[in-house]
């Protein structure tokens, strides 16, 4: 082949190949997709969410800021334990004195002590071994640098599931009509239709756990069926949504989960858009009821709470209704955040078991009796 048509061929191939426009180079991150803090901005100058601090000055829903006030407290382990959750820890620190380093803080520090009977409303503690395996199998993720998904099924799963088992909404002879559960939806996609709009592809947003509200009866079921009619999802899910385990299960707490060290804004992004397409779906739920759906930040429009979780750290967030807008859609105003724990120590996991206590009981106590009469169902 002749030097001319070496030439040539570079040319008609450089002619074929798409071209990065300028736009892109400078509003995309490495490998042509935005960053997340370029999203995040993103989505507030499209008024898709308005970000607020826990600390700022923008007045929160009086419902939101009682919860809040509650959970801060349990953020630094005031009352987390009973008189005989310290007993059974001196117990189990007297049969196993090499750890009782590691128990040092719980047995030590007086405020971590309930004096009050309030921390029985939210359930008990789990057992002291129990913790002490999840805190073990925390420091191995830490030290080894662990996936995403080792952590999921090693620390975080076991941790909600030992903070739901031994929570009193889910004792046998609970009179209440729904019991809650979590699950992994690491594979739940957002509805098409309630993803924001501007970001065309990236409705395929996720987060990896949620606290979920199951039915005890057949008619409470068949009404939460009935209610999810009301969709623009040819699924028909009571959620935003179409993940076939939660079609008539509603969601009451959204968690996403990271390793340490990865990027904030990352999960941030995702919780949003997450949240963002769950209030989407709330608003078209009691858009028959203007007196609710009009009314910004209103206590009769029920917040969402999440967490973010960056590898042993525990942080929470929460959305509420925001402004209308001119086309006729909703701002989320996302709210953070408040550090709730961490499972580098007993104590921090303790704090956390309190606080995914506390949501559990607010799911079935508040949450649910105010999503029932939205729908028409008996609470």
């Amino acid at each position: 082949m002749s030097d001319n048509d070496t030439a040539e061929s570079r040319k008609s191939l450089a002619g074929s190949l798409p071209q990065r426009s300028e736009s892109s180079t400078s509003c995309s991150g490495r490998g042509g997709r935005a960053s997340p803090t370029k999203n995040l901005a993103l989505l507030q100058t499209s008024h898709v969410i308005d970000q607020q601090s826990f600390t700022g000055e923008k007045q929160r829903p009086k419902r939101l800021d009682d919860l809040v006030s509650l959970i801060k407290d349990d953020g630094i382990g005031m009352g987390i334990l009973t008189q005989p959750d310290l007993d059974s820890i001196r117990v189990y620190s007297e049969q196993h004195p090499e750890e009782r380093v590691l128990l040092s803080d719980l047995l030590n520090t007086r405020r971590l002590i309930d004096t009050t009977g309030e921390r029985t409303h939210l359930g008990a503690m789990p057992p002291i071994a129990d913790l002490v395996e999840i805190w073990r199998e925390a420091n191995i993720c830490e030290v080894n640098s662990h996936s995403e998904a080792a952590w999921n099924s090693e620390v975080h799963s076991p941790l909600l599931k030992a903070a739901l088992r031994y929570c009193v909404v889910n004792q046998s002879g609970d009179t209440r009509l729904v019991k809650i559960a979590h699950t992994n939806i690491t594979t739940a996609q957002i509805t098409k239709s309630y993803s924001p709009y501007l970001l065309g592809t990236k409705h395929e947003k996720r987060v990896d756990f949620c606290f979920y509200l199951r039915a005890k009866s057949r008619p409470t079921e068949d009404a939460l069926s009935s209610a999810a009619q009301k969709s623009a999802s040819s699924q028909c899910s009571i959620n935003h949504t179409d993940y076939i385990a939660l079609l008539n299960c509603p969601i009451s707490l959204s968690i996403e989960t990271k390793r340490t060290g990865e990027d904030w804004k990352a999960g941030l992004e995702q919780m949003s858009v997450w949240l963002a397409a769950h209030r989407k779906r709330l608003n078209e739920l009691v858009a028959s009821d203007p007196e609710q759906a009009n009314v910004e930040g209103d206590d009769q429009v029920m917040f969402l709470p999440a967490i973010i979780v960056q590898g042993h750290t525990w942080i929470l967030v929460a959305a509420t209704q925001g402004r209308l807008l001119p086309n006729g859609g909703r701002e989320t105003v996302i709210w953070t955040q408040i550090p709730i724990g961490s499972t580098e120590g007993l104590q921090g996991i303790c704090q956390i078991i309190t606080v995914l206590q506390r949501l559990a009981v607010w799911s079935t106590d508040t949450y649910w009796p105010w999503f029932a009469n939205a729908n028409t169902i008996e609470s």
